[in-house]
Formats: structure tokens, sequence, C-alpha cells
């Protein structure tokens, strides 16, 4: 024992610990802090705790070191990116349940020798921003849900939570470009805002070397393989399984994920199909689906296309970025997606009701897509083309009036009309009982022709979302309540338009709904600007979907407000209000 402490003081911190006033929260805490295990009841705590106190007592030198390697801050390793340095220190974010908080980490002097040597010489090392929900073991990149951040006073928009109920799929935030290496007495001050925490969170700044795409599919295409003799041996060895009569499929999106167990499949462990890449080689990139035998054997599949029909995929049950996975035992090998450049087209739109119906008549993808693409545009060029044309007729209208000054006065109150409908986004047209038509000769200015354009396309979309509802929910079930009506929308409508579901929806039981789309698919294939340009050259392109939600809800007869707003592409953010009816 060492003998600076008393016999008498360690008896009595271990009654202190026993006292039956002390809270399990408290004993949970000491736990935590001293990287014990906080789970179990509080005789278990508290047995812990002194077995840790004894520990201590009889070799100092032990805890210290365990006490300092469990305060170490590491995260779980990632084949994009390797950590190399810390910059600064490690915040550490209090639990905030009703206040919000700040942080700050000023880089020093030597952090930014060291920035300006690695940054400068090799742009693979990145400076990133990592936050992590414990600091004992290995720990997956995790934001408090309520966050911002900023460098040097500036917003950074950046995804800081990652999916929904998916632990380690949020991203570390790259602030390269956002630090000011010159000149050397500049302070780079990097700011984190929280709020609404129920535990600690760790803050801290790490130097990366980053991997890049291409070197990652080297790295796997020279890696593990899985050869064409031990595909066609499992395939004929569940073939001749009598027990095997039929095999279970799960139609499922490709990803890094098993649809069985829904466990992540680690880089280490994926591997080159060489049965499936000598199918890939042998046919054409067009080629959309073979047909596989029980031996292995593949040809094919014959197709019910017409021989003058060009060559274009058709809707089908299953789009054919579908993965199909048999058995748990077996990978079922199917022709893999299409490997031709991405275009500018939709996938094709199946509708999910009254498909059967002989009179329906179903819209192209490519339409479709040029249809949301030049609608923004031609609102544009259509607002600025009447306000030419009102003008114009103005003019000619003053020089016709000018002789009749009883006629000017009546002039110049529809023109004041004019302007006001103007501004509310109408034409800037009124005619007057006797034929004659009177025009403001004031052009718009930047706002007016923002309003006129957003009523345009948003007066558009609302008559498509009244058609679309009328036409695909008139055979379903009646909607019980209006979040069955909001559910509906989030799930067949989107899929109906935007080929996907709504990622995300929140309420608070009281009218208002937020649907998060986190990649609405007109923002998928939309190029991204330095300084924010890009988000603020998407809005527009929201103002149709939200006529079209508006025109749904009113078809379904819900009175209601949407908006709808973009942060970082290919994210969109749609709120709804529901307004009450009147008595």
């Amino acid at each position: 024992m060492d003998p600076s402490i008393a016999v008498n003081e360690v008896q009595n911190l271990i009654r202190a610990v026993q006292v039956p006033a002390v809270q399990k929260p408290a004993l949970q805490t000491i736990c935590q802090v001293n990287g014990l295990p906080k789970t179990g009841n509080k005789s278990d705590l508290q047995s812990r705790i002194i077995t840790r106190i004894r520990e201590t007592i009889s070799n100092p030198q032990a805890f210290n070191e365990s006490n300092y390697a469990a305060q170490q801050f590491q995260f779980k390793p990632s084949p994009f990116y390797d950590i190399k340095h810390r910059i600064g220190e490690i915040k550490i974010l209090g639990v905030m349940a009703q206040h919000r908080n700040s942080v700050s980490i000023t880089l020093k002097g030597q952090d930014k020798c060291l920035l300006d040597t690695k940054v400068g010489e090799d742009s693979s090392m990145r400076v990133m921003v990592f936050c992590a929900g414990g600091n004992v073991g290995l720990q997956d990149v995790a934001f408090p849900y309520q966050s911002e951040l900023k460098v040097n006073s500036g917003d950074v928009k950046a995804n800081l939570r990652g999916l929904k109920n998916r632990p380690a799929t949020t991203r570390p935030v790259d602030i390269t470009h956002l630090l000011r290496l010159r000149p050397a007495t500049y302070q780079n001050v990097v700011e984190f805002t929280y709020a609404l925490t129920q535990k600690k969170f760790y803050f801290g700044l790490y130097l990366c070397k980053t991997k890049f795409v291409s070197d990652l599919v080297n790295q796997i295409k020279n890696g593990k393989r899985i050869t064409k003799m031990q595909v066609l041996y499992e395939m004929e060895k569940k073939a001749r399984d009598p027990d095997i009569e039929a095999m279970s499929h799960i139609d499922q999106a490709p990803q890094w994920t098993c649809p069985v167990c829904e466990k992540a499949t680690p880089f280490e462990r994926l591997a080159v199909d060489e049965y499936m890449q000598e199918i890939l080689n042998k046919t054409s990139t067009s080629l959309e689906q073979i047909t596989i035998d029980p031996k292995g054997g593949w040809e094919v599949a014959p197709s019910n296309r017409p021989q003058s029909t060009p060559d274009r995929r058709l809707p089908s049950v299953l789009d054919v970025d579908d993965l199909v996975i048999a058995d748990s035992a077996i990978r079922a090998h199917r022709a893999a997606p299409p490997r031709r450049p991405t275009i500018m087209s939709f996938d094709p739109v199946l509708p999910p009701y009254n498909a059967s119906d002989p009179s329906a008549r179903f819209l192209g993808a490519s339409c479709l897509d040029f249809l949301l693409i030049e609608l923004v545009p031609m609102a544009y060029r259509v607002t600025n083309e009447l306000e030419a044309a009102a003008l114009e007729a103005g003019d000619d209208n003053d020089n016709n009036n000018n002789d009749d000054e009883d006629d000017d006065d009546e002039n110049d109150d529809k023109n004041k009309k004019t302007r006001n409908r103007a501004a509310a986004g109408a034409a800037a047209v009124s005619v007057s009982g006797g034929g004659s038509r009177t025009v403001s000769r004031r052009k718009m200015d930047e706002d007016e022709e923002r309003d006129a354009v957003f009523y345009r396309l948003d007066t558009l979309g609302y008559r498509v979302g009244q058609g679309l509802v009328e036409r695909f929910s008139r055979d379903r079930a009646r909607f019980n309540d209006t979040l069955d009506v909001i559910k509906f929308l989030c799930k067949d409508l989107w899929m109906l338009v935007f080929r996907k579901q709504v990622d995300n929806l929140k309420t608070n039981h009281r009218g208002v709904y937020v649907l998060t789309d986190n990649s609405f698919r007109p923002f998928s294939r939309m190029s991204t600007e330095v300084g924010g340009q890009a988000v603020l050259r998407a809005q527009p392109f929201l103002w149709f979907p939200c006529g079209i939600v508006r025109g749904a809800l009113a078809a379904l007869g819900i009175q209601a407000t949407v908006q709808a707003e973009t942060n970082e592409l290919p994210g969109a953010v749609f709120q709804i209000k529901t307004i009450a009816s009147k008595p």
C-alpha cells in the first residue's frame, strides 16, 4: 500500500460509497469517469468502485497508466482515411438537456507549422473535425443531434447526423479549405455549438491522410478473390441438396449491408467474384438480365421487345439497381447493374395503383426528367416575355391617350392596380370593360420577378398534385387522419414522382410536419459551386414540388402551406403546416 495514504482515509472513502443515500446515477457517473461499466444494479456499481479503490491503493502506478489509456481518444479505422495527428486538445461537450453551449479550438503556432508543412506538400492531407459519444475504446464518429459548426465565424454546411438509427454512418467534416494558413499570425478558430444532449461528447480536430477511390478499387481488385470453381461448386452443392425445394429472395438496393443479418460488411472482406466478372466481360454494357441454371451455366435472357423498339429500359417490377440475394448459404448470381455512364434521366416510373387501367397514359423517364429540369428556366422566360410585352403595350397605350386628360386619370388608377397584381405574381395586364388594355410601365424588380415565377411554378405543381392523387389514391382505403395522408405522400406519392421514399418524417402532432429527403432526385445530379451559389440556384427547383404536395393535400381535403429549403445538396427539407378549417 502507498504509505502516503492513511488506512482510515481509505476506509472512509469506501464507507462513503456504501452510504444508502448515494443515488444510482451518481454511482454510474463515478464508474463512467473511471472507465468502469455503468450497467447493473446499485450493489454491482458499489462493488466495482470499491474494487477500483483498493486496486489504486495497492498499485497506484498501474492505475494511473490504465486511467491514462482510458482517456485516449481513438476512432474506428476507415478505408477512406488514416488519422495521423491530433490538432489541439480534446474538448468535452458536457450534458446540455435544455440549453445551448459552445466550445472552440484555436490553432496554435506549432499546429499551423505542422499544417503548413503537411498540407502544403501533400494534397491528400486534410484537417477533419471528429466527435464521439465516448472516450473508452474504439468510437464511431457521432455528433450531437442538434449542433452546428463554424470555422473563422463562417458556417460549415455539412451533414452531422448520418442516417437515422444507423451508427457509424456519420462522416468527419473536412474543413481544410476553410482554414487560412497565411499570414502565419492569423488565428484560425473552430467553433462548435450544440444543444439538447443527454450524455457527454468528445470533440477534436485531426490531421488525416485521405485515400483516393481509384486506389481503393485497385486494392479490392488486387485483394481477395472468389474463384469461378468455388462459386460453381457451391451452386451445384445446393442444387443436389434434396431438402431445398425453393429459395427465398430479398429484393434490396446495392449496399455494403447483408439483407439477412443487417450487419455491415468490412472493407477488408470485399472480394472480386470471378464468376460474375467473366459474365460482365462477355456481355454488353446495355444488357440488363441473364438467366443462370442450377449448374452454373448462363445465357442471355430473351427480350420481349419488338424489333423496332429502340434499346431503352422498360418499366419493370424491380429496378435494375436492385440486388437479388438468395439463401444465406448461397450468393444468388444475377447480372450486375449496367456499367454505363450516368445519364440525365430518372428511372422509369411504374404507378403503384391503376397500372392495369386501359385509359392510363404513362410519362417516359426522360420526359419527366426534362420537365423537372426545364420548368424553372421556362417560368423565368415566360415571366420576362410577358413583362416585356406589357411594357411595350403600356408605351403604345400612353401615346394613344395623350389627348384625353380624363382617360389619363382613369389609366393611372388602373396602372396602380396592375402593379399590385404584378407584385403578387400575376401578369402585369388589366383589361377594361370597354376592351382597352392598360399596363404598368414600371419594370419588375428582382423580388417581383421571383414572386411571379414562384406563383407560376406553385400553381402548375398544385394542378399536377391534384391529378396524381385523383388517379393513384382512388383504390386505397379511406385515410383515418391527417398523419395517414402525410404518410401516403412520403411513401406512395414520393415513390411515384421521385422514385424513392422520404428519408425522415417528423411532427409535433399539432399540424406541423417536416419531411426530409437526404438525396432529393432533382438535386442528385446538380453540380456544386464554391461559395454556396449552387444552393441558391437550386432553391427555385423546390417550388414546383411544393405545389405538388399542396395540390395533393388539397385533393385529399387538407388545406396547408408548404415550404421547402435546401442547406446542402442533394438534401431537401419540406415543411407542411395544415390550416384548420373555419367553422
